[in-house]
């Protein structure tokens, strides 16, 4: 899963048009996702920096929430794992809360809330985001991104739905996964769920 997410990851990348500062956090945040805690802190303090210049950019806000959820990952047991890891769910509810209809940011929660152990109370949060973006309106915003997003956007509700028990669903999503790309970074494990 952790391969899949450094796709999906590296999809947004290539997919926005925020020039060269996204990319330079997305380098980071792929390398925090591998594990590598110092780039987790770069990442951390340049979106805190972007946020600072532009309060209002939800994508760097989403994108900082689940580094700091990478953050908690790297800190001892303790408050301060606990406290980063609220922070990184705050941030990111946030920016869903105030750009809702942004795929992408809800994406990104959704992955993140979805990859958290499920102690953390975070996959209601994951099965409502894929809900929303599979569904109309924000089903037609899905449709807008890159191909490769699309994909994901489909594998990972397909993870949705199979968590919650709901097999055609998951089905239908892989086809979807297969259907936005056939070709695309994640064909070969859609193709393997579907048995193809």
């Amino acid at each position: 899963m952790k391969i899949i997410t450094t796709l999906l990851f590296s999809a947004f990348a290539v997919g926005l048009c925020y020039g060269s500062t996204l990319s330079d956090w997305q380098a980071l945040h792929d390398k925090g996702q591998k594990g590598d805690a110092k780039a987790v802190l770069l990442v951390i303090d340049q979106l805190e920096k972007q946020l600072v210049e532009n309060e209002k950019d939800q994508v760097a806000k989403v994108y900082l929430g689940s580094a700091w959820t990478m953050r908690s990952r790297d800190l001892g047991i303790g408050s301060e794992k606990l406290d980063a890891l609220k922070k990184g769910g705050r941030l990111m509810d946030e920016a869903v809360v105030a750009a809702p209809d942004d795929a992408r940011v809800r994406l990104v929660r959704a992955v993140n809330a979805l990859q958290l152990p499920a102690i953390f109370n975070r996959r209601k949060l994951a099965h409502a985001d894929f809900g929303a973006l599979t569904t109309p309106p924000l089903v037609q915003a899905v449709g807008q991104l890159p191909a490769e997003e699309q994909q994901a956007v489909w594998w990972f509700a397909a993870e949705s739905y199979r968590i919650q028990r709901k097999p055609s669903e998951a089905r239908t999503a892989l086809e979807k996964a297969l259907a936005a790309d056939p070709t695309g970074p994640l064909s070969p494990q859609v193709m393997e769920a579907l048995g193809k």
